[in-house]
């Protein structure tokens, strides 16, 4: 169990850390393929990490004096080194005339169990080294991390570790939520929540009810590709240090921890497509036509509905907004309403305008297409042309749900402008059924 460790380390240990960052870059002089963790966020397994060649090497500084105060132990040093297959190292540091110095030689490192000096240059080999599972993960959790962040979430604390569940804390709408993540390697497509679920998501309970599954694809840059390389065995392995491919399709939420916070109609769908129709007729009587309209229904029961007129994006990339939307508010149900021009004769030319409401849950799929009583214009009120209602989407219909999301170019822009206009979107808590 991946608890939240939120306690700060102190600003003179902040100053001991920023100093002996300074020292090893300054000995790799360019060397230093990539800091693998170079931050002040808990959990403390290592103090800093990073990669040179094709060797990993994780650092715990020490207070030569004993004086400052330390995150962390040796067993968590240990530990995320054991699993990567990497150098446990310690790096004694000093505070002399007001400054933090590295007392030790050259690249200030020592082996944590031998405690001989480590000149990481010299443990560089040309072996191709197979990506661990504790690496994968961890960079699975980078993945996941740094969309949370463009996403504008918070982060509150993560760790690579792949035996240890949560993988992230984030301060969510409601509070804190938490994510596990899993790593798939190819030629594996997929990895399968975590049979356990129910007891993370029990453990979670006290700090957040709101629970995520996220799956990370990775891929050697240079596979083949091969469809049948899980079959074949046509395909290259991560090798650390050479490029990775990856997919990631957003956040999943986990069932079983939201259970008890909404419970939907028997016929969600049926109800938004209902309110859509009463809210056009409403307006009607009023002498105005609802404009084009967009709702959804996250699991949580909260609603949200959007007058499209605000989003500011070409008409044509419409559906594809509300798809991302639907998606990264964890919706449930959606419903919306769009205008038409039926022809209905050439000559003479007669042309009818005409509204169509859709709507979806699960199993259950609405449309309804209504135009005026009147030939010239909506004075009478509204007549009934068309209305369905099946068990199966129709085919348009079937990528706003939220299986059916992929990845466009246009992911940043959509993010962007719906993080721009929530506060100008209708909100509303709908009752358990």
């Amino acid at each position: 169990m991946h608890d939240i460790h939120m306690d700060e380390v102190s600003e003179e240990f902040a100053r001991c850390w920023q100093a002996a960052g300074v020292h090893i870059q300054n000995q790799a002089q360019g060397a230093l393929q990539s800091w693998l963790r170079a931050h002040l966020n808990p959990p403390f397994l290592e103090h800093l990490s990073f990669r040179l060649g094709n060797q990993l090497f994780f650092i715990q500084l020490q207070d030569v004096d004993n004086a400052l105060e330390i995150p962390g132990n040796l067993g968590g040093l240990l530990s995320v080194s054991d699993g990567c297959q990497g150098h446990a190292c310690l790096m004694p540091m000093q505070k002399i005339a007001g400054e933090w110095r590295c007392v030790a030689t050259g690249w200030g490192l020592i082996d944590a169990r031998t405690e001989r000096t480590v000149n990481p240059v010299v443990l560089i080999s040309a072996e191709p080294i197979e990506m661990t599972d504790w690496e994968l993960q961890d960079f699975a959790v980078q993945v996941v991390r740094n969309q949370l962040e463009k996403e504008g979430r918070q982060l509150m604390s993560w760790q690579g570790n792949p035996n240890v569940d949560p993988s992230i804390w984030f301060v969510g709408d409601k509070g804190p939520e938490w994510v596990v993540v899993r790593a798939a390697r190819w030629p594996e497509r997929d990895a399968v929540v975590p049979g356990n679920i129910d007891k993370i998501a029990s453990n979670c309970l006290p700090t957040g009810k709101t629970g995520h599954f996220a799956v990370v694809q990775a891929t050697n840059s240079n596979d083949p590709f091969d469809p049948q390389a899980k079959i074949s065995g046509n395909y290259i392995p991560l090798v650390r240090g050479e490029g990775i491919s990856f997919s990631y399709n957003g956040l999943k939420l986990i069932e079983s921890s939201e259970k008890s916070l909404y419970t939907p109609p028997a016929d969600l769908s049926g109800d938004l497509i209902k309110e859509f129709v009463h809210w056009f007729n409403s307006l009607l009587e009023k002498g105005t036509v609802l404009p084009k309209m967009f709702t959804g229904v996250n699991r949580d029961g909260k609603q949200y509905v959007i007058d499209m007129s605000i989003v500011k994006i070409e008409i044509q990339k419409h559906y594809l907004f509300m798809r991302y939307v639907i998606f990264h508010e964890k919706s449930i149900a959606y419903a919306f309403k769009m205008r038409t021009i039926a022809n209905l004769c050439t000559e003479p030319l007669i042309l009818q305008e005409q509204h169509i409401f859709y709507s979806g849950s699960a199993n259950s799929y609405h449309s309804t297409q209504l135009t005026s009583q009147a030939s010239d214009g909506w004075q009478e009120g509204s007549k009934l042309l068309n209305e369905t209602h099946t068990t199966e989407p129709e085919i348009f219909l079937q990528e706003l749900l939220p299986d059916y999301f992929e990845q466009t170019i246009d992911d940043d822009l959509y993010s962007n402008i719906w993080n721009s206009i929530k506060d100008k979107v209708f909100w509303r808590e709908r009752e358990s059924n």
